[in-house]
């Protein structure tokens, strides 16, 4: 009992570190790029990693061939 609330007490500290990670890179990813332009792009609620980088990708890629033009 006694090393099972030590460890629920490490996880939860571990989860606060994370949050607080999170929403650190959060504000340091709007100032970056804006929310809205995020949104304007279609979002990215529903996505994983892999997801979001392949359609970064896509988007450089489209970027690319605009400027080619």
């Amino acid at each position: 009992m006694w090393n099972e609330t030590i460890t629920c007490g490490k996880i939860r500290i571990a989860i606060l570190n994370f949050m607080e990670i999170l929403q650190e890179s959060c504000k340091k990813a709007s100032i970056i790029c804006p929310e809205s332009e995020i949104e304007a792009l279609g979002g990215c609620c529903d996505m994983n990693p892999e997801e979001l980088s392949a359609q970064l990708n896509r988007l450089n890629q489209r970027l690319q061939r605009e400027s080619q033009r």
